[in-house]
């Protein structure tokens, strides 16, 4: 069960106020058989140390709205999203989203208890057209030409890629007609951002494509962050691993990814259980 950020936030903190008590009944009203979840931003204190931008102005991922102090006897755990994360726009480059560095710092500066805390992961991943005169193997992707037509605030311009869309394509069998016949030419784990970074292009065309996206070696390069940091679980948008583009997802390579998150969870985990609960929203199957 979930409150969306929508209804339980305020503008002001004296807004928030007149919510609590809603929140505080809402709970009641659940019964003890039920969970309460609350889903919010990765880094509710917005402590990115990201560059500004004059146009678009600093990375903020602020939330004034969250009393998490009175929010946290109320919720079984917060369900933190940590995907969809555009800091690319910042950087003029392909960036991974929510990278190791910047995963760790949002969890020692959550406003919560890390035993309240489901962290989100992203199994959907953005397809970055490079800027002209990219090399083929390049590990720097800079995508400056790309936001000079392009909304920076789109999702759907990124021309988003599911996890299994990428594996298919990183197989050489790429899922769609906007990427047949794709040739890779990259593909490779970044340690320091916990990434894979693949990179291809299309028959008859130059430019060349990046996309960030994780696999269960990368993954495991948060797991055991998280693990070591003692947060009550994980969980992705979206589970399926299909999202958006509905790509077929082997029954072997869904195992992989679920083996890598019990094995740093379900051994290491305080002695106990791993926790994959999710808001509704973020079950899409």
């Amino acid at each position: 069960m979930v409150i969306p950020p929508r209804q339980a936030r305020g503008q002001t903190q004296g807004k928030l106020k007149s919510k609590s008590p809603q929140v505080r009944e809402f709970r009641a009203a659940l019964g003890p058989q039920s969970q309460l979840s609350f889903a919010t931003e990765c880094d509710p204190r917005a402590h990115f140390d990201l560059p500004s931008n004059k146009k678009y102005g600093p990375m903020t991922f602020m939330d004034f709205g969250y009393q998490y102090d009175k929010l946290s006897p109320l919720v079984d755990f917060f369900f933190a999203m940590c995907y969809g994360d555009l800091a690319s726009k910042f950087f003029h480059a392909a960036h991974a989203d929510n990278p190791l560095s910047a995963l760790t710092h949002a969890i020692d500066t959550y406003p919560a208890p890390p035993e309240k805390l489901v962290v989100g992961l992203p199994l959907f991943f953005f397809d970055y057209t490079c800027d002209v005169g990219t090399a083929p193997d390049a590990q720097l992707c800079s995508i400056k030409d790309f936001y000079k037509t392009h909304n920076p605030d789109s999702t759907s311009a990124l021309n988003p890629i599911s996890y299994a869309g990428v594996l298919a394509l990183a197989a050489g069998k790429p899922v769609g007609s906007s990427r047949a016949g794709a040739v890779v030419t990259l593909n490779q784990l970044n340690v320091t951002e916990g990434s894979m970074f693949l990179n291809f292009h299309l028959p008859n065309e130059t430019a060349i494509h990046q996309i960030p996206y994780n696999t269960p070696e990368s993954l495991s390069t948060k797991y055991k962050m998280l693990a070591a940091k003692k947060v009550h679980g994980t969980g992705f948008w979206v589970s399926s691993g299909r999202w958006p583009d509905n790509a077929p997802l082997s029954t072997a390579a869904t195992q992989a990814l679920w083996r890598s998150v019990q094995s740093n969870f379900l051994s290491n985990h305080r002695g106990g259980g791993v926790s994959t609960g999710m808001p509704r929203e973020q079950q899409r199957l």
